[in-house]
């Protein structure tokens, strides 16, 4: 997996957010910030290189569980702000594909004539977003090594697409 993990994260996109309601809302089919998408903006413009994750071993242990666990434990303390992008679950709570959501390959193509597959789409990425109380905020995107960029319209790899 890659990440970045941003604690001095500025851009526009923190104004609409901070004026959002509290809640969930669902931003399918939005084709503009505050939905995300890494390839059509400039959100992850001055955030730095992509990093390797540790090799996850099922423990809390392996970076980025460990920073994302003293985060998320830090906002808890603190009652800060955090914002979760990725897909609903279908039967039941909660949120999953808090990652980029376009550049699988094989079985994970959309394709126009049938949306059942959830694995490639534009403007469908997910991240994890910290109203930190400075003006800057701390953020969390991440990818998985297999992804392929640039893509196509649909989120699918185009030909000359290359690892993150």
């Amino acid at each position: 997996m890659k990440y970045k993990l941003v604690y001095d994260f500025h851009h526009p996109v923190i104004q609409t957010l901070e004026a959002t309601a509290p809640g969930s809302a669902a931003l399918t089919g939005t084709q503009a910030l505050p939905a995300l998408d890494f390839m059509r903006s400039d959100l992850l413009a001055e955030t730095g290189k992509w990093r390797d994750s540790d090799v996850m071993d099922g423990s809390d242990a392996p970076e980025p569980c460990a920073s994302l666990k003293r985060l998320f434990a830090r906002a808890r303390q603190q009652n800060l702000d955090v914002y979760i992008f990725g897909r609903f679950y279908t039967d039941g709570d909660g949120i999953h594909d808090t990652h980029m959501n376009q550049g699988s390959a094989k079985s994970f193509i959309h394709r126009p004539d049938n949306d059942s597959n959830d694995h490639n789409d534009i403007w469908q990425d997910g991240a994890v977003l910290i109203n930190s109380g400075e003006p800057e905020w701390i953020d969390y995107f991440a990818a998985f090594t297999q992804q392929l960029v640039p893509t196509d319209n649909l989120g699918n790899p185009l030909p000359d697409a290359k690892t993150i």
